[in-house]
């Protein structure tokens, strides 16, 4: 009992600053997402005030986590048209100490932050498109939203198309402002399954609809790390040359379930592992290689190790203009390691999302269409 004693204090302050903590963390993420989704909704709309408010409040409703606040002090929405950014910061969030205030001697912890990013331009920046697409079987079940997961992704991409093929046209540097490659992944990396298909950059919808029928064909199983790597070699030889350094270059990487086909081991390799900043979930070897797979792929891609690139190409310029978006469509691919590996494989957090039905994939693609070479985060 005098032992006892003589730790309370220690054993208060060991179970209880952590539990105030880790509401300060968790309101500080909150308040991160919302500084993000407010500062990209006004920078979109040219610096709308109105808009920046309103993602603001819908993605951090007042009260959350039992922190009130005001928006018109605690907010500051600034648009530096000089410059061409927007940017949202916040101060005065504090989160009360209810647990530790004795201990710690302070009645609250203060949270803020903020984000800047650039004004939304007139016209689309140039931009090289990379869809890595599941076409395994389960892609011919119910979308949710009266068609098949298959037929929905040839909306979804034909309607993406639409939005930003509208000014095609030959760029500053004399090619296509716009380009998309495609490629499916299934079975194997044999094609026993189906046909693998995958293409260069095509420049007119007519030739990226007419690749895309095959595309889509549902069959096999679901290997992302062979879609992944298709796509990261054609990734890889389109900028070894130097030419459009300055576009940007967008993945938009498709699941609707877990992965469990591995790919061929790579030349010199017995097996896939996990790269050394992949923090996510891990199971049983047997369920986990093929996400290992797909998370080396997407290393590999981000930080293009492996790639061969030519005299006087600057590989950081070509890594600042790359961004990579991870889409799960459907229940199947929105848990347990296959989430974690797609939020891996985003270049943000905010860049992997989830798409319930067809319908939430057809808004996705819309709206990746429409962000994408228009708003550029800074910091």
């Amino acid at each position: 009992m005098i032992v006892f004693a003589l730790m309370i204090n220690v054993l208060i302050l060991v179970i209880s600053l952590p539990l105030d903590l880790g509401r300060a963390y968790m309101l500080s993420a909150a308040i991160a997402g919302a500084a993000d989704s407010a500062a990209v909704a006004s920078a979109v709309a040219g610096g709308d005030e109105a808009k920046a408010k309103d993602y603001f409040m819908a993605n951090l409703p007042n009260g959350t986590l039992g922190v009130g606040f005001d928006y018109a002090t605690d907010v500051t929405h600034t648009v530096d048209t000089q410059n061409g950014t927007v940017s949202v910061s916040t101060s005065g969030f504090d989160v009360p100490t209810i647990f530790s205030n004795a201990i710690n001697a302070n009645s609250s912890i203060d949270v803020g932050g903020g984000v800047v990013v650039g004004l939304a331009s007139e016209a689309f920046v140039p931009a090289d498109y990379y869809f890595i697409i599941d076409s395994s079987g389960s892609m011919a079940s119910f979308s949710g939203s009266g068609t098949s997961k298959a037929q929905a992704v040839w909306i979804a991409i034909n309607n993406f198309l639409q939005i930003v093929f509208k000014n095609q046209g030959i760029g500053a540097d004399g090619i296509e402002k716009y380009r998309v490659s495609l490629a499916n992944y299934r079975g194997d990396d044999s094609g026993s399954q189906g046909p693998i298909v995958t293409t260069d950059l095509l420049v007119t919808e007519a030739d990226i609809l007419t690749a895309l029928g095959p595309i889509v064909t549902p069959s096999g199983g679901t290997c992302a790390g062979c879609g992944l790597r298709r796509s990261k070699e054609r990734y890889f030889a389109n900028v070894s040359s130097g030419a459009g350094e300055d576009r940007l270059k967008v993945f938009i990487f498709m699941t609707d379930g877990q992965f469990n086909v591995v790919p061929n081991f790579p030349a010199g390799t017995s097996r896939y592992v996990f790269p050394a900043d992949y923090t996510g979930s891990q199971v049983g070897l047997a369920s986990i290689e093929p996400h290992a797979a797909a998370a080396q792929e997407c290393d590999q891609t981000k930080n293009l190790l492996g790639a061969v690139l030519g005299a006087g190409v600057d590989a950081n310029k070509i890594m600042q203009n790359t961004t990579i978006w991870t889409v799960r469509f459907g229940a199947g691919a929105n848990s347990g390691i296959n989430k974690d590996v797609m939020d891996y494989c985003a270049s943000d957090i905010n860049q992997s999302v989830f798409a319930q039905t067809g319908n939430d994939l057809d808004a996705i693609f819309s709206e990746i269409g429409r962000v994408t070479g228009r708003v550029k985060i800074q910091k």
